[in-house]
């Protein structure tokens, strides 16, 4: 996992899609954008959501080959995360995409920060921050081969 300010995004060595994506997020207003899907350049599918976060646990979701990058566009809220090896299997939900148990650590995600949850990075998405914070997120699901 990785969590950061965008403005330090040119500091890491990423796969080519996740540096497109994160450039989108730098130099696009994303505040004008109606919530939806969008098709970036690069193929990839920009998702924007809206939404005040309620939860304050659950279960974690994790991933085999994908890949996620969330950027809090406006609002705050909290993230759970857990290396996948420490937490248990629960159930597969669809395909690549499982339900896992376990302690994990709770990090605060504020507006301007993107984050890079890869497979082996298991997350606790939208839980609370405190109430009734509007939340605009941007993300983004990169297949990993």
């Amino acid at each position: 996992m990785i969590i950061d300010k965008i403005e330090n995004r040119r500091m890491y060595v990423l796969p080519e899609q996740m540096q497109e994506a994160l450039e989108y997020f730098a130099t696009h207003d994303l505040e004008g954008l109606e919530p939806g899907k969008y098709t970036l350049p690069n193929g990839l599918t920009l998702k924007i959501d809206e939404y005040v976060p309620t939860k304050e646990n659950g279960l974690y979701e994790g991933h085999e080959f994908i890949a996620h990058l969330r950027y809090i566009v406006k609002g705050s809220e909290r993230l759970g995360y857990c290396n996948k090896s420490e937490m248990t299997f629960r159930e597969l939900v669809k395909e690549d995409k499982a339900l896992y148990d376990g302690k994990g650590g709770i990090i605060w995600v504020p507006k301007g920060t993107f984050v890079v949850l890869f497979p082996q990075d298991c997350h606790l998405l939208k839980l609370k921050d405190g109430d009734d914070i509007q939340v605009r997120k941007a993300s983004v699901s990169i297949k990993m081969k």
